[in-house]
């Protein structure tokens, strides 16, 4: 039987697949084991207007909280949602490996206002009253990943594109252009308190062709930082990857694959190579059907 692999734009999608897959029949609700390769460990904590108790059984519900599920904040909410249980964030070039017993819950078990922490301090942090879903969470590289065997069959293979090749900080390199009404631009340049001056990196105001507009994070040097790498360290990686699958003898229920372009994370130049490389090996592993319902 096929594989439903989902090849989604950005990681947020990944919550609304794994929802989707539980109310289709596709996967059970059985506590999971995510192996999240990715650069970055996505476990924000989001917080609702209305509860998310029933989201697996209320399609309706979904559309009242979907806008707070971020790309960093979708992982909590699954666990908060009984669908993972285990998390293991793989990540490149890891000088120490963590292991944690944690949990999850809501405040007044209302299933909006969502909180998270060690198991060991629940009861300094205040919520002995509250219902706690415990989870185990680790920070490992692929090696040591290896050495942990899985110990079950339920297993949610999530991969982002820039676990192979990294922009660190996107915003420093892909500038944003609003166009605002004249009023704003003079009431911005007449005060130097402006809220947006707090709120953002770097802000300016230009005008043009009788147009006016806020310009966020221009910078004249653009810094990529050093997680990006060449399509040599690119295909080196793709090999180990591989081979940690391999190793890992387990079949995975579901496999989402990220590809991080439109938030910058991916590099625009390095995306489609990776996400090729990518998809050859999943193909080589399993049988997967590729599903792209979400692009």
């Amino acid at each position: 039987m096929s594989i439903p692999c989902y090849i989604i734009e950005e990681h947020n999608e990944a919550f609304e697949v794994w929802l989707d897959a539980v109310r289709d029949g596709v996967m059970s609700k059985d506590r999971h084991t995510l192996l999240h390769f990715d650069d970055h460990s996505d476990m924000c904590v989001p917080s609702f207007e209305s509860s998310i108790n029933d989201l697996l059984f209320c399609k309706k519900t979904w559309e009242s909280v979907a806008g707070a599920i971020g790309i960093a904040t979708f992982i909590v909410p699954a666990i908060y949602l009984g669908i993972i249980d285990v998390v293991k964030w793989i990540k490149q070039d890891v000088s120490n490996v963590t292991h944690y017993q944690m949990y999850v819950c809501s405040l007044k078990n209302e299933g909006a206002m969502l909180m998270m922490g060690k198991l060991t301090n629940a009861i300094e942090e205040h919520v002995a009253d509250t219902t706690l879903i415990p989870f185990v969470y680790s920070k490992t590289d692929e090696g040591n990943l290896l050495t942990k065997s899985m110990v079950t069959d339920h297993i949610l293979l999530d991969i982002d594109l820039d676990y192979f090749s990294c922009i660190e900080n996107p915003a420093n390199v892909n500038p944003v252009v609003i166009e605002i009404m004249k009023s704003e631009y003079d009431e911005f340049n007449s005060n130097k308190h402006h809220p947006l001056i707090f709120l953002m990196n770097k802000i300016e105001t230009r005008t043009k062709g009788g147009k006016y507009y806020y310009v966020l994070n221009d910078y004249s040097v653009k810094m990529t930082g050093n997680r990006k790498v060449s399509i040599e360290i690119i295909k080196e990686r793709i090999s180990h990857f591989k081979k940690t699958l391999l190793s890992l003898e387990v079949k995975p229920v579901l496999i989402t694959v990220c590809r991080s372009r439109y938030s910058g994370y991916t590099p625009t130049d390095q995306w489609e190579l990776i996400e090729e490389m990518v998809l050859e090996v999943l193909h080589e592993i399993y049988s997967i059907k590729e599903n792209c319902l979400y692009v």
